[in-house]
């Protein structure tokens, strides 16, 4: 796939809660637009705190974020956050939920990627358009979720484990339609996972970070064909990546000062 122009721009992001704690420090990587980026790394490193600070959810406390070549100073349009939880409005059926996002103020005038209806069919859910989600299981509410995220063809779209909470084949499942999905629509995707196999599936780009404070040590690029399928994770280059990813992660939580601290 051939990339566009630089999108995305993480420049020099620092951030301290206020309890002291260091989340990130000095964080910086650049996106180009339609590319596909993993972020990696030790539980509590700042992963989603990173994710957050580019949605315009969290002012960092040092360094800037650029969308579009204009400094993030909050919540956009242009770009789309999909939690690990799926959100829905529970009194909402399948198609409202996936419609909300075109009620919503910041997006009127947005001409949407599909209808409600089409998008219920894209995700795998026709005869579930009536149903509440209470009556869907935890696959399928994310399904709904991932729609309701592309509904307004955002430019960017942030996923912060969204399929951590489901069993493997669902999560497969759901990773495959993501790849196919994107690869219809162009959005520039960054995905935060705890997951080296889901990384190296969804990623053009594997960025590993350190133990917090979180900073990106290193990064993989993946060169695997698309549409990916996970048969392809039996294969010698897929496991090759893996392995680089794993080597990295290993590697970086041995030299980082907090790791050899607690050693």
């Amino acid at each position: 796939m051939l990339m566009g122009e630089t999108i995305l721009s993480v420049e020099r992001v620092r951030h301290v809660y206020p309890t002291s704690l260091a989340a990130l420090h000095d964080v910086r990587f650049c996106v180009r637009r339609g590319e596909r980026v993993a972020v990696i790394g030790p539980s509590g490193c700042g992963k989603s705190t990173l994710l957050r600070i580019i949605a315009g959810l969290i002012t960092p406390t040092a360094g800037q974020v650029w969308l579009e070549g204009r400094p993030v100073a909050g919540p956009s349009s242009r770009v789309s956050l999909m939690l690990q939880d799926a959100a829905l409005l529970p009194w909402r059926s399948v198609v409202q939920n996936i419609a909300l996002p075109l009620e919503l103020r910041a997006f009127r005038g947005v001409s949407p990627l599909a209808t409600p209806q089409e998008l219920v069919e894209w995700v795998g859910l026709s005869g579930f358009e009536r149903a509440r989600p209470s009556e869907l299981s935890g696959g399928m509410a994310q399904r709904v979720a991932l729609a309701r995220a592309l509904i307004t063809r955002p430019p960017v779209l942030l996923l912060d484990e969204p399929f951590g909470a489901l069993d493997a084949l669902t999560r497969e499942a759901l990773t495959a339609l993501l790849d196919q999905l994107l690869g219809q629509v162009g959005t520039t995707l960054i995905v935060v996972t705890h997951d080296v196999n889901e990384a190296v599936f969804l990623a053009d780009r594997v960025l590993i970070c350190t133990p917090r404070p979180g900073h990106v040590g290193a990064e993989v690029r993946v060169d695997l064909p698309r549409p990916r399928r996970w048969e392809m994770a039996r294969e010698a280059d897929f496991l090759s990546y893996v392995t680089q990813v794993r080597d990295c992660l290993s590697l970086l939580a041995y030299r980082h000062p907090s790791a050899l601290a607690t050693a």
